[in-house]
């Protein structure tokens, strides 16, 4: 049996995790890679070149690049609310890529969020409320996760909910084993 008979929807499909990524601060795009040689190719979107690096050093130091419409799912809002920010200048605006081709610099593309990024938007999104304001002043933010729930969601992890007496969930977190 292949790989096409078992997925059941043609090719499988390999995310591939490295594609845009932040070292030392700058995001990157990885242009090439070669395992043999322990070598990856970037591109540097702050400093405008390619440059190069031990993959294994990428590999174990590299944060993720997260894309607005991921980050707007990880906050539970959608893009434009993100994208409202940042033009409002609410918060700082994540780095952007650009196009490269032919060596030259092209328009402004996409933007791409660090963990730090996403926190600082949730940090503004909990100062908004919905709806209309209340008479007492108070701030009532709208179906807004935690703080340790959106880093749960950056990295992937599994987030476990417990059901209390009550009947609410109530989010938990088990210790990594080491």
């Amino acid at each position: 049996m292949d790989s096409q008979e078992r997925s059941g929807k043609g090719k499988r499909r390999h995310k591939d995790r490295l594609k845009y990524f932040y070292l030392n601060g700058d995001l990157h795009r990885r242009v090439h890679t070669n395992r043999g040689a322990d070598l990856l190719t970037a591109w540097n979107y702050p400093k405008h070149e390619k440059v190069g690096y031990s993959y294994h050093e990428v590999k174990r130091k590299a944060r993720r690049a997260i894309t607005t419409t991921d980050a707007a799912k990880i906050l539970n809002r959608t893009r434009l609310t993100l994208e409202w920010a940042i033009i409002n200048g609410e918060i700082e605006p994540p780095q952007m890529t650009y196009g490269t081709g032919e060596g030259k610099i092209g328009d402004p593309y996409k933007y791409m969020w660090r963990e730090e990024d996403i926190m600082a938007m949730h940090a503004f999104l909990c100062t908004v409320h919905k709806g209309r304001p209340r008479l007492d002043g108070l701030i009532t933010p709208y179906n807004l996760p935690s703080a340790q729930e959106i880093r749960a969601r950056i990295k992937q992890e599994v987030v476990l909910y417990v059901k209390n007496d009550e009947g609410d969930f109530i989010p938990t977190w088990e210790a990594e084993h080491f």
